[in-house]
Parts: C-alpha cells; structure tokens; sequence
C-alpha cells in the first residue's frame, strides 16, 4: 500500500511542470503573463473534478470502516 502511495505521489510530482495549453490559447492570449494566468485556470480546472472524486471515495470507506466498527 506504501508503494502504491509513493509511486501515485511520484507521478503527480512529476507532472507539476507540465503545460497544460493548446496551442491555439496561446496564440489567443498573445502575452507571455496572459498565457501564464490562462494556463494555471486550466489546471485548476482540470483538477477539480479529481479533487470531489478523491473527497467522495475518501468519505465512502470512512462510512464503510465507521459502519463495520459499529456492528462489532
């Protein structure tokens, strides 16, 4: 599990650094500081989703262990 946890923890590390525009934002943004703004709203973006799935699994097996304890 420990593994699974650093290797899940590697990746997303490794991929901070990463543009996350297409080439046709950034021809529109035209400034290299208009471009730097677009680019961390896509991240943004693109990361919420992840953040509710992770928050709604998290909560499943917390209701999970909590109910299995109660019946013991």
């Amino acid at each position: 599990m420990l593994r699974r946890v650093l290797l899940i923890g590697i990746i997303c590390g490794l991929t901070l650094g990463l543009q996350a525009q297409c080439v046709m934002c950034r021809e529109a943004a035209g400034a290299e500081t208009r471009a730097v703004g677009i680019n961390e709203g896509i991240l943004y973006l693109m990361a919420a989703p992840y953040l509710v799935m992770a928050a709604a699994l998290l909560g499943y097996f917390w209701y999970r262990r909590r109910k299995r304890s109660a019946a013991d």
